[in-house]
């Protein structure tokens, strides 16, 4: 019974972080957010935190949430942007910011199931993963 209990822990905590051969999916956000200032803007920022886990990585370049398209920003987790090759076990953050009223619609590549699509290159070529959940976070308003 105990083996049984141990099991399905062990299945659960596995299943949450989504994985291929290149990268580990290890945590995926979005956060409505407000401008401070009237005027300033409203929208929703995309978070992928993930682990690398191939030299051949070259770069993360867009995202597909819903009906819309977001270029993928990269930072490392002291939110730093990064301007070098990603190396294997670098931790990286893939930021995507979502404009309200802006129209940057553009059909996904391919059928997904989930909440979103991440295109990364590899050889040059596009390769897809797809997000089943991302968390939601509480509102930001900025002052």
């Amino acid at each position: 019974m105990k083996f049984k209990i141990l099991f399905f822990i062990s299945l659960a905590v596995l299943t949450s972080c989504v994985s291929n051969s290149h990268f580990l999916l290890m945590d995926s956000t979005s956060q409505r957010w407000s401008g401070g200032i009237k005027g300033s803007g409203t929208g929703i920022t995309y978070n992928f935190k993930v682990k690398i886990k191939s030299d051949d990585i070259e770069g993360f370049t867009k995202a597909w949430i819903g009906n819309r398209v977001a270029e993928i920003n990269l930072k490392r987790m002291t939110l730093e942007e990064i301007d070098n090759p990603l190396s294997k076990d670098d931790i990286v953050i893939l930021e995507c910011r979502l404009i309200d009223g802006d129209e940057d619609q553009m059909s996904a590549p391919i059928e997904y199931e989930g909440e979103a699509l991440i295109e990364y290159l590899v050889g040059g070529n596009g390769r897809y993963m797809t997000v089943k959940e991302i968390e939601v976070l509480e509102k930001q308003v900025n002052y």
